[in-house]
């Protein structure tokens, strides 16, 4: 049964990269209405990690198509880092205004730091260390901030 689902998906991985990527879209868009009637939280920078990385799972989208492009692998990363600076901040400030004082603004430098450590096991070992860091612990400060 597993064989059977692992190759259906991978038979329809480019469906798959199209959904993902307009999931994001949707967030960036619903974010933004939500930052019209509520200033209460930085919107704009949930928006701003949504809009990057619906683009990058769209380029992860296109580099599968046209393997072994540099260019694309490299377009790829920077969407992926960027996407998640956004969302770390957005947890930062949006947890800082709860708080009613700002969070150290070292908490994205530290998470850049991890998140380059990866760069010496290649592309592969970078993205993993930028999905890591920045990722999983953007995504704790931004739970934080919501819940």
């Amino acid at each position: 049964m597993k064989a059977v689902w692992s190759s259906f998906l991978l038979g329809e991985i480019d469906f798959i990269f199209l959904i993902y990527g307009l999931v994001f879209f949707y967030l960036a868009a619903v974010t933004l209405l939500v930052a019209r009637r509520n200033h209460d939280l930085p919107w704009a920078w949930l928006a701003g990690f949504g809009l990057l990385h619906g683009l990058h799972e769209w380029v992860e989208w296109i580099a599968m198509a046209w393997p072994g492009r540099p260019l694309l692998q490299y377009s790829s990363l920077a969407l992926l880092a960027g996407s998640f600076a956004l969302l770390a901040e957005f947890g930062r400030r949006a947890l800082g205004r709860l708080r009613g004082r700002p969070l150290s603004p070292v908490i994205p430098i530290g998470l850049l730091a991890l998140a380059l450590s990866g760069a010496g096991n290649g592309g592969l070992g970078l993205q993993m260390s930028i999905r890591w860091a920045g990722g999983w612990l953007g995504g704790l400060l931004a739970a934080g901030a919501i819940a």
